[in-house]
C-alpha cells in the first residue's frame, strides 16, 4: 500500500530537516565548550559568538519559516499544488539553506544576508498570493 503524498511535503521535509540539523550542530557546539571551558564559566560569561550565532539562526527557523509550514500545508491538504507553487516552494526553502550557510560562515549582513532574506520573503508571499487566488 502506498500513500501518494503531495509534491510540496518535499521542501516542508527539507526546511525541517534544515532546523533538525541546525539544533543538533547547536548541541555539539554547546556540549564542547561547556566540556573545554566549564558549566560556571558558561554560566558566568556565557557562549561563544560562535555558539551564539548558531543558536540566532536556529531560532530563525521558527520565524517566517512558520509561515512557509502553514502555506505548504494549505497546498498540501486543501488546495492544487501547481509547478509555479512547487518551484515556489523549493526556492523557498533553497534560500533559507543558502540564509543559513551565510550566516555561519561570514555572516556578511549587506548584500548576502539581508538579499537572501528579501528574496526568500519573495517568494513566501507568492506562495500565500497563489494560495489566496486558489481560494
Amino acid at each position: 500500500m502506498s500513500i501518494d503524498l503531495d509534491p510540496i511535503l518535499g521542501p516542508v521535509f527539507v526546511q525541517l530537516g534544515l532546523s533538525i540539523v541546525l539544533v543538533m550542530m547547536l548541541g555539539i557546539v554547546r556540549l564542547i565548550e561547556i566540556r573545554r571551558v566549564g558549566l560556571a564559566a558558561i554560566r558566568k560569561n556565557g557562549f561563544s559568538p560562535k555558539a551564539e550565532q548558531l543558536s540566532a539562526n536556529y531560532k530563525h527557523q521558527f520565524e517566517a519559516p512558520v509561515l512557509f509550514f502553514v502555506v505548504a500545508l494549505l497546498f498540501a491538504f486543501a488546495l492544487q499544488t501547481t509547478p509555479i507553487v512547487l518551484g515556489l516552494a523549493w526556492a523557498y526553502v533553497c534560500i533559507r539553506i543558502v540564509h543559513a550557510i551565510v550566516q555561519l560562515t561570514g555572516d556578511i549582513i549587506f548584500p548576502w544576508r539581508f538579499g537572501l532574506f528579501v528574496a526568500s520573503m519573495i517568494a513566501l508571499t507568492l506562495l500565500y498570493i497563489s494560495a489566496v487566488v486558489q481560494v
